[in-house]
């Protein structure tokens, strides 16, 4: 197990309800959103990005203590 911290932004924060989660969790980032999403069911439809540490894993990334994941919703620029 590796405590973790979650920061969610935009829409995200409106279904978790909540801007930070400080975790316990194993495995990879994407079994964590797996788990999430079975938890908060609306996140299954949204597209979002998730940053760990600062960087968006391309492939799946294990766990580990300390981490920071990101929950990003889109963004537009102008």
């Amino acid at each position: 197990m590796a405590q973790i911290r979650v920061k969610t932004f935009g829409k995200i924060t409106e279904i978790i309800n909540k801007d930070v989660l400080d975790l316990n969790v194993e495995g990879t980032h994407e079994d964590f959103i797996k788990l999430l999403c079975d938890d908060y069911p609306e996140l299954k439809n949204f597209t979002f990005s998730v940053a760990i540490n600062q960087i968006i894993p391309v492939g799946p990334v294990n766990l580990k203590e300390g981490d920071e994941l990101a929950l990003l919703p889109p963004f537009s620029g102008g």
